[in-house]
């Protein structure tokens, strides 16, 4: 099944407009086109909801930051009034202020930096003669300042309510629509022959259809730089993705995913002063091809003269046997899935 919000939508597109082209042919009986498409509007607009949330959650949470900004600001501005009547040193004329803390900084804290602003307040209204207008530092503007970051804080945390109320309809709309998805394809399994051409009315590969790529050939690893290389290799069919993989070579080392491409090339760093395994695999959806064969680059140390790479005529049997690990579960992870086949039936086109 599709992962993207894009794929599903598209794909349930298509298994509608077979629904309606070929379904009685078959006969579908588990979805009709209406449901499978009030299935898609609902998952649409659930997508839309939540993504406005999110939206609106990034821009509360924007204003809120320049609001605290704003409040710091003011408290800055405040504490140098208060410096000159007071001066650097803790005291109690200061504790009066609401720096209670044996210390005259600023909190870190933005809930403390509020009943700071809220003593300060309540100290400029009782004793007005510490105003200072040139400078804002007034109990009518320190109420302000306050006051917007208050409703600056309730947006957010409205917004982040909202933002999660959408997220659980999102994710009830998509569970939904996989499941009429799914049950569509199941119902097609039972019905129509592998090699029946209505599986494409549905957007649907022909069960037996091979749709993982096959094993990358011709990688060559060139270096670029002391601690940069190029890898290529031959374009596979039904790729639409490349995986990049390395390891040093030698006992305990474990390949890791360096690059990711959609083009058979990708730039990669390498440690000066190594000997490294490279090895590529050809991606499609969530079908991944067997390793192809590593290519072994040396990697001088950074002072001396980049010396041309060339693959390794061969390599041992324990060099070669973590290679075996990777084979194509969709993920690089070390895990195998049989023959690498995947059910084509189940690979949505689009």
């Amino acid at each position: 099944m599709p992962r993207s919000a894009k794929a599903i939508s598209t794909a349930s597109q298509k298994m509608a407009d077979g629904i309606g082209t070929v379904g009685a042919s078959v006969p579908v009986t588990v979805t009709t086109k209406p449901q499978m498409l009030d299935l898609r509007t609902a998952f649409n607009d659930a997508e839309t909801q939540f993504n406005t949330g999110r939206k609106t959650l990034r821009d509360a949470q924007r204003t809120a930051g320049g609001a605290e900004q704003a409040l710091y600001t003011w408290l800055c501005a405040a504490k140098a009034v208060f410096v000159s009547h007071f001066g650097l040193r803790w005291s109690a004329d200061w504790a009066a202020i609401g720096f209670v803390t044996a210390s005259t900084a600023i909190p870190a804290r933005i809930a403390d930096r509020l009943a700071l602003a809220g003593d300060i307040v309540t100290f400029l209204t009782a004793n007005p003669s510490y105003e200072n207008s040139s400078s804002n530092v007034t109990a009518a503007y320190g109420t302000a300042v306050i006051g917007t970051v208050t409703a600056a804080q309730e947006a957010v945390a409205t917004a982040e309510q909202a933002r999660d109320g959408f997220d659980t309809a999102r994710k009830n709309a998509r569970a939904a629509i996989i499941t009429g998805m799914r049950g569509l394809v199941k119902n097609l399994e039972t019905k129509l022959p592998a090699s029946d051409p209505r599986w494409l009315a549905f957007g649907l590969q022909k069960p037996g259809t091979r749709v993982t790529p096959a094993k990358p050939t011709g990688l060559t690893v060139i270096l670029t730089g002391s601690q940069t290389a190029q890898a290529t290799c031959d374009p596979t069919p039904l790729a639409t993705r490349y995986r990049f993989r390395m390891r040093q070579v030698g006992p305990g080392y474990t390949y890791e995913l360096k690059a990711s491409a959609t083009a058979p090339l990708a730039n990669i760093e390498v440690p000066p002063g190594t000997m490294l395994e490279i090895i590529v695999q050809a991606v499609n959806d969530n079908l991944q091809s067997v390793p192809s064969d590593p290519y072994f680059l040396t990697v001088p140390i950074a002072d001396t003269p980049l010396e041309k790479a060339t693959p390794a005529e061969a390599a041992t049997a324990d060099e070669l046997a973590p290679l075996a690990a990777i084979q194509p579960n969709g993920n690089g992870k070390a895990k195998t899935n049989g023959n690498g086949k995947g059910h084509a039936s189940r690979a949505i086109n689009g």
